[in-house]
């Protein structure tokens, strides 16, 4: 219930704020268009507005810095501008902290305002934070298309929401009370998304449904959809493509759903439709390595499937028993063979840093990672395992939580040392802290993602000659140092947004420094370096 008496005014300002992120790519908030499209379209009364800080921070509106330096005064400027009744914000859990600071800066300056809070990093941790974030005023769980006109007019009237069925956390006097009674959110009955306000677009991001039905022990997704699974209905997906194309003029998408293959029935019926309506689009989704066989690959390929995001986790069958995934390497490489005859471009996600993962089960991870990369030519992402709260590798953990570990998306929003916020609330943020066992191999993440995929787009020659004699685990081992000596100082550039130039000039010096001074090396990969390094000092590279 709101405690306090009902608006008084005729319309109600709404401002849904989309969490901040710093990503080279700008995406939309699909989510936040939704419900403000439902608002617009069936009240009168609502005006809603979006303030989108990640595409601020890409337009360079804002500066990452004011968020380091919590310059709240500003951002929420961003949002009072619209004079709004009511504040909803999006939440993901490398930013909590973030909108639970501006949330209460704006509740100080003007306590009359209602805040609600939605995402999944606010469902999962619902309760916490209703009882020791008093700026918070509800909290929506879950999906809420469905009851977010509903809330809004509710949280205006001053009315409870015990008298309305919605998917929702709120105070009642001195009680949390959690509601899970809105009606169902029909997926096809929702409306196109308005995206006249991003005219730079190149491609365009379609919900093709949500929900996952697996259960891996690390992952807030079976939290957050309760292990569902749903897709729209063909008819409306390719009414929707026919829409976006008409409308923008854009023919690349990207097909959101954490499994759009499941459903094998489904993906080669909406496959067949997109040939037989003729449309020419070139699209990606993501997939899980056990559900692609020969059939719907083909059928992906020639309907216009580009790009597959595949995750795998890890290259040890006791560890994928372990994390519940229960894929079985050995079967993997047939079905990277068969991506392999097709023009589909591979990105493959592994994780590592789990609290039962031995070092045999890291060497067999690094092994398949060093098979995909050489072999098929995947892009291969590489994560510390990251402790999200309710999620099972987190309940079993919590109490060997203690060690503050920053990422590099945490460094690109925040300062290195922690807030008192962070610190003294570890159970909602424990995705900023580490396991003992995640302190054993520093900066594995980073040698894989950034140096080794470096090392092969420039040094080809010298990468060649290392990956043959050197598993990547060996190579790891060998150029442990350079990683300590380069990483504070990659993080550095990372933060003032460098340039390409810099990154390379200190990463060949400290590279040749090691190179020249490291025994492993023998003549063949010396010579491979030095050649490569002639024939990159004569390219536009640098």
């Amino acid at each position: 219930m709101i405690c306090r008496s009902a608006l008084n005014t005729d319309t109600i300002n709404v401002v849904l704020v989309n969490y901040p992120y710093v990503s080279s790519v700008v995406k939309y908030p699909i989510g936040l268009i939704n419900l403000k499209n439902i608002l617009d379209k069936s009240c009168n009364n609502i005006r809603t507005n979006i303030v989108d800080f990640n595409r601020l921070i890409n337009d360079k509106s804002i500066a990452v810095e004011s968020f380091k330096n919590k310059d709240y005064n500003l951002l929420s400027s961003y949002i009072l501008s619209y004079s709004p009744h009511i504040i909803g914000f999006s939440t993901i859990a490398i930013s909590l902290d973030i909108v639970l600071e501006l949330s209460s800066f704006i509740k100080s300056q003007h306590p009359e305002l209602i805040i609600f809070l939605g995402g999944p990093a606010a469902s999962v941790s619902y309760a916490r934070l209703l009882q020791d974030f008093t700026c918070i005023d509800y909290i929506l769980l879950g999906e809420s298309e469905s009851c977010i006109e509903s809330t809004i007019i509710t949280a205006s009237a001053g009315a409870s929401f015990q008298d309305i069925r919605a998917n929702i956390a709120f105070r009642d006097g001195e009680e949390i009370c959690e509601k899970h009674d809105a009606p169902d959110v029909v997926l096809d009955k929702l409306p196109y998304l308005d995206l006249s306000g991003y005219s730079d677009l190149s491609e365009i991001d379609i919900e093709i449904g949500r929900g996952c039905p697996f259960n891996c022990y690390f992952c807030a997704t079976s939290i957050f959809w309760h292990r569902k699974y749903e897709v729209k209905s063909v008819h409306r997906l390719i009414g929707e493509i026919e829409y976006y194309i008409m409308e923008y003029g854009i023919v690349n998408f990207n097909f959101i759903h954490d499994l759009l293959t499941y459903d094998r029935d489904f993906i080669i019926d909406f496959c067949k439709e997109i040939l037989n309506k003729k449309i020419k689009i070139n699209w990606a989704c993501s997939a899980r390595a056990d559900y692609l066989d020969n059939e719907m690959i083909e059928y992906m390929y020639i309907a216009g499937c580009n790009h597959i995001f595949i995750g795998i986790e890890s290259g040890s069958n006791r560890m994928q028993r372990i994390i519940q995934k229960n894929l079985n390497v050995e079967t993997l490489y047939d079905i990277f063979t068969v991506l392999s005859q097709y023009q589909i471009s591979l990105t493959v996600s592994f994780v590592y840093g789990f609290p039962e993962e031995e070092q045999s089960d890291l060497i067999d991870t690094l092994k398949l990672i060093q098979c995909l990369n050489d072999k098929f030519g995947c892009k291969v992402v590489l994560s510390r395992c990251t402790l999200y709260p309710n999620t099972t590798v987190y309940l079993q953990n919590a109490e060997n939580v203690n060690t503050f570990l920053p990422s590099g998306d945490y460094l690109a929003l925040h300062n290195a040392e922690p807030s008192e916020l962070i610190v003294n609330n570890k159970e909602l943020f424990p995705c900023f802290f580490c396991l003992d066992n995640q302190r054993e191999y520093p900066h594995l993440d980073v040698f894989i993602n950034f140096y080794i995929r470096l090392i092969k787009a420039t040094l080809p020659n010298f990468y060649l000659c290392l990956s043959d004699k050197y598993s990547y685990y060996e190579l790891y081992s060998i150029f442990y140092h350079l990683n300590e000596r380069l990483d504070p100082y990659t993080r550095e550039l990372y933060e003032k947004r460098s340039t390409k130039r810099e990154y390379f000039i200190v990463l060949y010096d400290l590279l040749r420094e090691e190179v020249e001074s490291n025994d492993h090396f023998d003549k063949r990969i010396r010579e491979a370096f030095c050649f490569d390094m002639l024939l990159l000092s004569h390219s536009t590279a640098l």
